[in-house]
């Protein structure tokens, strides 16, 4: 889904629900001390899955796992032939953090928020009978920022954008070790929320 199309289903929420939410204060969204909430999101080739534990009406500690998964097949000419050819690479990414939310306006609300990140990836590529194996470890931290609509009480509907630094070490097949540095911005995504 394109940044164009999350854009505008969000700005058809605030439309929606800002007018009705003035005439209805008992729209308001209100967070509470103790209350839980369930996180997720799907955008190709992401899928997340995360909980929230709030300990105020304005801040929740969060917990969310990315995954994402690519697999590519196909033949490649060299000197000697055509040979098929395979690749496919995985990672999971798990961040733990404190997440702020603003003063809600009816049923709309931003959020912000900052914590550490700890990654897994996985790489391999086929060449005939050849086949190289990567594995990555990485941490760091990352940041957040978004708005979402709260459709009720209970559930809410809106979009985030996340920024990663994360430092890598990798190990391939022979032992061969590397430490790289990756700052990352994403699209923004659409996230949805279940709160009891």
């Amino acid at each position: 889904m394109g940044v164009r199309t999350v854009v505008c289903l969000l700005g058809a929420f605030i439309v929606w629900a800002v007018p009705v939410t003035a005439q209805d204060s008992s729209r308001v969204v209100a967070f509470r001390p103790g209350q839980w909430g369930v996180l997720f999101s799907i955008e190709s080739p992401f899928a997340s899955a995360g909980a929230l534990r709030f300990t105020s009406a304005r801040a929740a500690w969060t917990v969310n796992a990315t995954a994402d998964l690519n697999v590519s097949s196909g033949s490649r000419d060299s000197a000697t032939g055509s040979a098929k050819s395979s690749a496919g690479a995985g990672s999971v990414f798990l961040n733990l953090g404190r997440r702020r939310y603003a003063m809600p306006r009816g049923r709309v609300v931003a959020f912000s928020g900052l914590g550490v990140t700890g990654a897994y990836s996985r790489s391999q590529q086929r060449f005939g009978a050849t086949r190289t194996t990567r594995s990555n470890y990485g941490t760091g931290a990352f940041a957040e920022f978004g708005a979402q609509v709260h459709v009720t009480p209970y559930l809410s509907l809106g979009a985030l954008w996340p920024i990663q630094a994360t430092v890598w070490q990798a190990t391939a097949d022979d032992g061969t070790r590397q430490r790289t540095w990756q700052l990352s911005a994403s699209n923004l995504r659409i996230q949805g929320g279940l709160y009891f």
